[in-house]
C-alpha cells in the first residue's frame, strides 16, 4: 500500500520505499552468505518467496505509473484512458500475489 499510495507524492515515497527494502534485502543476503552459508542454500530457502518480490516490484510499478499521470494532469493534459482499470486491476493483482505469499509463509515455510 505504501508503494501504491505513494506516487500521490509523485512516486517520492515509493521510491525511498523500494530503495530501503532493496537496500535491507541486499544486507541481509551479505550477510548470510558471510555467515558461511552457500548461494545454492540462499537459493533454496528465498526461492518459495520470490513471488512477493514481484509483487512488491510491481507495487512499485504501480505507485510511478500514478506519479506519472499525475505529473501529465499538472501539465495539462488528460489522464490516460485506461487509468483506472489499470489501477485497479494492478492493485487486485498486487493483493492476490501477497496474499498468496502470506499464504506460503504461513502455512508451507513454517513445516520446512
Amino acid at each position: 500500500m505504501i508503494n501504491i499510495l505513494g506516487g500521490v507524492l509523485l512516486g517520492i515515497v515509493t521510491l525511498f520505499n523500494l530503495l530501503i527494502n532493496g537496500f535491507y534485502s541486499a544486507h541481509i543476503f551479505y550477510s548470510v552468505y558471510k555467515a558461511g552459508f552457500s548461494i545454492s542454500q540462499i537459493v533454496e530457502k528465498t526461492l518459495p518467496h520470490s513471488f512477493e518480490i514481484i509483487g512488491f516490484m510491481l507495487s512499485g510499478a504501480l505507485g510511478f505509473y500514478i506519479a506519472w499521470n499525475i505529473l501529465l494532469l499538472v501539465k495539462g493534459k488528460n489522464l490516460q484512458v485506461n487509468f483506472y482499470k489499470i489501477i485497479g486491476t494492478g492493485s487486485v493483482i498486487i493483493f492476490i500475489i501477497i496474499l498468496c505469499a502470506a499464504y506460503v509463509e504461513a502455512f508451507i515455510s513454517i513445516k520446512n
